[in-house]
């Protein structure tokens, strides 16, 4: 049996006794699998920006810099406005502005590139995803 009353270790937060550190909420199987989503959808951003930005770009020197331009911009972006432990996060709704703005721009440039439906497709599953995040939020 635990006991509740023992003073915390030295450099340890304090325990509310729900399992986690500093009174944190475990959190739940469905915002994990929210998040794993987000996350799958963050790195596919990044790879619809590169394989649209070399097919606008037509291969070659122009489709190189297009295919790593494009993603750089979104991780700048990501990283000064959305990231968590960005200075200068937003907070929401401005973040949610963002990130619809972000992949909605993603799936424009696939649909540039000719891949209309997974554009389409992509950006609103995206948008989908990030406003579940903002139900599930920790």
């Amino acid at each position: 049996m635990a006991r509740h009353d023992a003073p915390e270790a030295e450099g340890t937060a304090p325990s509310d006794g729900a399992g986690s550190p500093g009174g944190t909420p475990p959190a739940s199987p469905v915002g994990v699998a929210v998040d794993a989503v987000c996350f799958l959808g963050e790195l596919g951003m990044l790879v619809i920006l590169a394989i649209g930005g070399w097919s606008l770009g037509n291969g070659g020197l122009l489709g190189i810099c297009m295919a790593v331009l494009y993603p750089a911009l979104a991780i700048l972006v990501w990283a000064v406005w959305l990231a968590p432990r960005s200075q200068d996060r937003l907070d929401d709704p401005a973040r949610f502005v963002v990130q619809v703005l972000l992949f909605g721009a993603s799936g424009t440039v696939s649909a540039l590139a000719g891949h209309l439906l997974i554009g389409v497709g992509f950006a609103v599953l995206a948008v989908a995803g990030f406003a579940a995040s903002r139900v599930f939020e920790r």
